[in-house]
């Protein structure tokens, strides 16, 4: 079939949502990009939109509707790139959109599987997982901030085609990869993300910031030996997509897990430091925090196993209790978790 044949649709309006959309529609494809924000742009008509990413960039006319309009007929493929509190709305779009024999290809993964495939059958759905990072300047431009490759797996062996399908699609523009151990590998970035977007989310700091805090950083290291256990204690070994983080030397006790730790510790300061928590942004911009799809995962994971987690737990509650407003975002939160964590 060829490429312009293709019905495309993408549901998701942030950074990761506008490069699809424009990368694949720069490559020719037939792409219906859905806006579910607000803004100047003519909804119903093509919009400019540009990629930065250096030599890579790259600038097309994509067809962009609104939320209220839906997609303009059926569609072939639809990425949801949405954020994890907004998948069961976006899963009306879907159900009302997809042709009888398309797919959908979904980022969240595992965190969202359960309100997706509740609706779709397992073998219509492709994992997606991104190992670059990005940022929307305006609703017109998207910048690649940090560059790496894509990764692509299935929840059931016959999606197998349909996963190969995407990696073939996607290596036109950026690497991409399939993966036969997806579930670990979504499961290993949860257990990294959700300690980096929490500690953020308490500190109101960036990366860097909350680790060369003493709490922030003894913060980190507990949640991420929480959340490594509470998946290993029921059989499920996370682990990490490029092999540059051995989770289990990392939550070992000996003096080399030590200082392998200190080692992975500066490596995510140095290369990442200026990364902001995504569920800090949300709280910033009165949005619905994504806190039940990272660390609310793990917590229910370990709980229901009777695993023992009382360092996520308390992040947990402490960053429930800032969505109330019966708190409030500052580094002081860092010392006040970890010794509340500490004495019980």
């Amino acid at each position: 079939m060829a490429k312009e044949d293709i019905r495309i649709g993408v549901i998701g309006s942030g950074s990761v949502g506008s490069i699809v959309a424009t990368r694949l529609t720069d490559n020719g494809y037939n792409v219906e990009y859905l806006y579910d924000r607000r803004s100047e742009i003519v909804v119903g008509d093509k919009q400019q939109m540009t990629v930065i990413d250096g030599e890579n960039s790259c600038s097309s006319l994509v067809t962009c509707v609104s939320s209220a309009d839906g997609f303009g007929g059926k569609k072939d493929i639809i990425f949801l790139l949405g954020r994890s509190t907004d998948m069961s709305k976006h899963m009306d779009y879907v159900m009302d959109s997809l042709n009888d024999n398309g797919f959908v290809v979904m980022l969240n993964n595992t965190l969202c599987r359960r309100c997706v495939t509740a609706r779709l059958a397992v073998n219509r759905i492709v994992g997606m997982m991104i190992g670059w990072s990005c940022i929307r300047n305006s609703d017109a431009e998207s910048e690649i901030i940090s560059s790496g490759d894509t990764y692509v797996g299935v929840y059931t062996p016959d999606a197998v085609p349909l996963a190969n399908l995407i990696v073939n699609m996607f290596n036109e523009f950026m690497p991409t990869k399939y993966l036969d151990n997806f579930n670990d590998v979504v499961l290993g970035r949860v257990v990294l993300n959700s300690a980096i977007a929490c500690l953020g989310a308490l500190s109101g700091l960036r990366l860097k910031g909350f680790l060369h805090d003493k709490y922030g950083k003894r913060l980190f290291v507990e949640l991420v030996k929480e959340g490594y256990h509470a998946y290993t204690g029921i059989g499920i070994v996370p682990v990490d997509y490029d092999g540059k983080l051995d989770y289990q030397l990392f939550c070992g006790d000996t003096l080399k897990s030590k200082r392998y730790r200190k080692a992975v510790i500066s490596m995510l300061v140095k290369f990442n430091g200026e990364t902001r928590s995504s569920i800090l942004l949300d709280l910033q911009n009165n949005k619905k925090a994504e806190t039940e799809y990272f660390i609310g995962k793990i917590v229910e994971t370990a709980t229901k196993n009777h695993i023992n987690c009382k360092f996520s737990q308390n992040v947990y509650k402490k960053i429930n209790q800032i969505e109330a407003s019966d708190d409030t975002i500052r580094e002081e939160l860092l010392k006040i978790v970890y010794k509340e964590c500490k004495d019980k």
